[in-house]
């Protein structure tokens, strides 16, 4: 898109090149062999171009370069081109119409920037796609990362309610019964893990220490 962009703003320029050449060319009825040449390298110069442009265009992007090639007004321009080349070298200049040529080059001009618009408002299009795809591509990785960090969180929580609040418990009634206080009880299932067996043990000593009171008394 950016190639072609450039292609149409050089054919663009080389046309108003030619455009003042002929114009002074025709006002001055004299025309030098340097400029002459010159003119022939304009023309030449836009066709290359419009050939480049042919070559690495979509199908759709030379549908659109041919409908210009093939308006009345760019046909205008190939015929009065002809005749201001027959008029320099038969040396008639005086014969042509400054006004006329000025103004069907003109008139292509204003095509060719009507098709550089286009283009360039296709390469923002573009842009504004691929700028809101990364966006889309952020906003996932974002929410993944929060999802993440909220599962992150949730297993914490759950690892602390679990684990680290029952040991955390136990220690504490443990350390309690060292002091003689013998009424924690865990009525909590913790299973036949590592947890289960620190409360049965727990309670076992409570157990007991509670059956000696009783024969001491």
């Amino acid at each position: 898109q950016i190639m072609l962009l450039n292609i149409m703003i050089q054919l663009k320029e080389k046309l108003g090149q030619e455009r003042a050449f002929g114009v002074k060319a025709i006002e001055n009825r004299q025309f030098s062999t340097d400029d002459f040449r010159f003119f022939n390298e304009l023309i030449a110069q836009q066709k290359l171009f419009i050939t480049n442009y042919k070559q690495l265009a979509t199908l759709q992007q030379n549908e659109i370069i041919q409908n210009f090639v093939k308006t009345k007004i760019n046909k205008r321009l190939k015929k009065v081109e002809t005749q201001f080349i027959t008029a320099v070298e038969s040396n008639k200049l005086s014969q042509l119409n400054s006004q006329q040529w000025f103004d069907i080059t003109t008139a292509n001009i204003e095509q060719l920037k009507i098709i550089t618009d286009q283009l360039a408002l296709n390469i923002q299009n573009q842009a504004r796609l691929a700028a809101d795809k990364i966006i889309i591509q952020f906003v996932m990785i974002f929410s993944l990362l929060i999802l993440t960090l909220l599962l992150s969180v949730f297993l914490s929580w759950l690892l602390t309610r679990s684990i680290l609040l029952p040991v955390h418990q136990i220690t504490e009634a443990m350390v309690s019964l060292t002091q003689g206080n013998k009424g924690i009880r865990f009525t909590q299932n913790f299973g036949h893990d590592e947890l289960g067996e620190m409360v049965n043990a727990y309670e076992k000593t409570r157990r007991a220490l509670l059956c000696f009171d009783v024969a001491s008394a």
